[in-house]
């Protein structure tokens, strides 16, 4: 499931992680993802299309990291 080096988001990793969760019955899944530029509250396209499909898959809660600011959602 994790490895060293950089993480850059693939979405058939993002699909196998959360789908093997769900298949351990748990009750809340949460997924933390590095991203955000600094200064910038806002999310762009990229973003917001990770975020879609974490939702798509099931996730509950998505929680963007590490710009100093909340970014909106």
């Amino acid at each position: 499931m994790f490895q060293s080096g950089p993480a850059v988001y693939q979405k058939e990793i993002a699909t196998k992680d959360v789908n093997s969760l769900k298949a351990k019955n748990v009750d809340v899944i949460v997924a933390l993802v590095h991203w955000g530029r600094q200064y910038r509250p806002m999310m762009n396209n990229h973003q917001r299309r990770i975020a879609e499909h974490l939702t798509s898959l099931g996730v509950h809660l998505i929680i963007g990291l590490p710009s100093p600011r909340g970014t909106a959602l």
